[in-house]
């Protein structure tokens, strides 16, 4: 017998190194002028910033996502916008997806031990009718990615998504973007 899936979710994940001391900076620089977005999935106290492509001093860390992703997979993409998350204890973001892209991607600035992982929920609504098809992955309802600093994690932009609470003292603070492909 042959096994073909179809359908399938893709999820990337490697390590990069970016200028996490840059991106703090474009944070608490956002924060005070007020550049920060509302009404996002965002909850109990996290905030985030709007779009950072907009800026002359991001575009270094858009080429080298871009770049990367090109080199791992092969495939062109363009950044269309990103920005900065950060989750303080006790927030997170709620269940979402990310129209109007191909791939998004979220890269971890600070990521401090029982910070929360990322949550991917099986867009197949048909595997949150029954739990018994637990031994096969493409069963499962949820996969929930473990987050360390400097991971960056690629991803379809129409597999719903959101995070775990974060439990540490410490804020996680992520960079999410996404890409089309060109």
């Amino acid at each position: 017998m042959i096994r073909t899936d179809i359908f399938v979710n893709p999820i990337w994940e490697g390590d990069i190194q970016l200028n996490n001391k840059l991106l703090s900076h474009f944070f608490d620089k956002s924060k005070e002028l007020n550049y920060i977005a509302h009404d996002k999935s965002s909850r109990n106290g996290s905030e985030q910033t709007q779009d950072l492509c907009v800026s002359k001093e991001f575009s270094d860390t858009k080429r080298r996502i871009e770049n990367y992703y090109i080199m791992e997979t092969g495939l062109k993409v363009q950044m269309g916008n990103a920005w900065i998350c950060k989750n303080i204890t006790g927030s997170y973001n709620d269940l979402h997806l990310h129209g109007g892209s191909d791939i998004s991607g979220v890269y971890y600035i600070s990521a401090p031990d029982d910070c929360g992982g990322l949550v991917f929920r099986n867009p197949n609504d048909c595997v949150h009718m029954a739990d018994n098809f637990v031994k096969d992955p493409c069963w499962w309802g949820k996969y929930t990615k473990k987050v360390k600093t400097g991971m960056i994690i690629f991803f379809p932009s129409y597999l719903p998504h959101k995070t775990e609470v974060n439990k540490s003292k410490k804020p996680r603070l992520a960079l999410s973007f996404n890409m089309r492909y060109i």
